[in-house]
């Protein structure tokens, strides 16, 4: 999914006013690069974006614009999963 299919996605998804939580994962060329997670704070998403930084550290930045935080990482797709905690998303992943 391209960033503005996962916008309208998740624009829909919920009507909750806070607690909702879903997870994407960040791939470029077919790599998973990285782990986005969207909540839902008083009515607005708020997204984040974790990737590893060397190591077990994880690096993340937040924001409400998903379009700007996805700027430095080029063109990606991001695939819906059921995991929506960073952590757990990158222990499960494959050892390289």
């Amino acid at each position: 999914m391209t960033a503005a299919e996962v916008l309208k996605s998740e624009a829909t998804k919920s009507t909750v006013t806070t607690g909702y939580v879903s997870g994407y994962s960040l791939k470029r060329s077919g790599k998973v690069i990285g782990f986005v997670q969207a909540r839902l704070e008083n009515w607005r998403l708020v997204w984040s974006v974790y990737s590893p930084a060397g190591g077990e550290k994880l690096t993340n930045k937040s924001s409400n614009n998903l379009l700007k935080l996805l700027a430095d990482f080029g063109e990606v797709d991001l695939v819906p999963t059921e995991i929506v905690k960073p952590d757990l998303f990158f222990q499960l992943l494959p050892k390289a």
